[in-house]
């Protein structure tokens, strides 16, 4: 399954890319995020790259996913892939 990330490839080059997702196991979910934000440590992992202490040093060679600050949407618009069957949940 394809998907589109912004991920940060070294000191201020964040990229839209689409790579291919791995398998998802048993005891994982995929949730589609259509909306994300950035807090400051994300934004100095940014600027900083590979010189920030939380970004890993090959991180030009495989790319780091930005952003961790989500909103979920509205529990009845909540959408899962779990053990690669689709699940819609209308309930919070």
């Amino acid at each position: 399954m394809k998907a589109k990330a912004v991920r940060l490839h070294g000191a201020n080059d964040l990229r839209l890319d689409e790579f291919e997702l791995p398998e998802i196991t048993d005891d994982e979910i995929l949730v589609k995020v259509v909306s994300d934000s950035i807090c400051m440590s994300t934004y100095k992992c940014a600027i900083l790259g590979a010189d920030h202490k939380r970004v890993h040093s090959d991180v030009a060679e495989h790319p780091a996913i930005m952003g961790h600050d989500i909103q979920l949407p509205h529990p009845a618009r909540m959408c899962f892939l779990y053990r690669n069957v689709y699940q819609s949940f209308s309930e919070p």
